[in-house]
């Protein structure tokens, strides 16, 4: 079966974000592969399908290299299996290619700047050594970069920010419970993919069990931060620790703008 992890009624794209509907992603996907859904019909998905959405996902960042300037970075993983159907439907929400934190908070940084994808940098400058311990001179600086622009218009990410800003403000929105009245101006969206754990000794059986995420930034408006949180096997799907993690580290971002601003 596939399902949200509740019953919904009638949504919008906006209460689908805030309440994370698997259903309305579910659609989506039909509507783009170009099928017509009928209760328990056949679902005539192919590879091409999921190609399609993959090129629409790779403009945020997933499923590609990111272009960090670290060696032997990870695109993620992706199967092309001989029969589709209904894996195109997890697809859609994030349960059949898997994505690196760093190629996820890539993807929300696109989001909350309007489309553009950004590659990150871990240098932003080399000098010159410096006998009395200060920075030398500049003798190389590397400035940041726009990979691509995303394929949207400014009205379709408005739609997108209004839904993940209601993820943390409303009280249906399912990070909810964790940033109200926090005083952090956070936008985001939370994620549970069902996996297999097997151990470390690989044992044959494993253990059903969840990778829980959050993405986001803050503040809502005028973004200065963006992040990605993925915490895996975890065995209650209704664990609040990717959300504890994620408003730990805006809290921390907090004192540090505090502190910065004073000096």
């Amino acid at each position: 079966k596939k399902k949200s992890w509740t019953q919904m009624g009638a949504i919008t794209e906006l209460t689908a974000l805030q309440r994370s509907s698997n259903v309305y992603m579910f659609h989506v996907a039909m509507n783009i592969a170009g099928i017509t859904y009928v209760p328990h019909g056949t679902l005539p998905a192919g590879l091409d399908d999921i190609k399609k959405m993959r090129n629409y996902y790779a403009q945020f960042g997933l499923g590609v290299k990111t272009g960090i300037d670290l060696p032997q970075e990870s695109a993620g993983m992706q199967s092309n299996p001989q029969m589709v159907g209904g894996l195109l439907l997890d697809f859609a929400i994030g349960q059949f290619d898997t994505y690196t934190p760093l190629q996820m908070a890539q993807y929300i940084s696109a989001i909350a700047n309007g489309g553009y994808r950004v590659q990150p940098r871990i240098v932003t400058s080399i000098h010159e050594p410096d006998s009395k311990n200060k920075i030398g001179k500049a003798i190389e600086q590397r400035d940041s970069k726009i990979l691509n622009k995303v394929n949207n218009s400014p009205s379709d990410f408005d739609q997108v920010h209004k839904g993940m800003k209601l993820v943390t403000s409303s009280p249906q929105g399912t990070a909810y419970s964790t940033f109200q009245g926090s005083g952090a101006d956070v936008s985001g969206k939370t994620g549970t993919a069902q996996t297999r754990y097997y151990g470390t000794n690989k044992n044959w059986w494993g253990k059903d069990t969840y990778n829980l995420t959050f993405v986001g930034y803050y503040p809502s408006e005028h973004p200065r931060v963006a992040f990605s949180v993925v915490v895996p096997t975890v065995q209650d799907d209704h664990d609040h620790v990717s959300k504890n993690i994620a408003k730990g580290a805006i809290d921390a971002y907090k004192e540090l703008e505090k502190k910065y601003n004073k000096k």
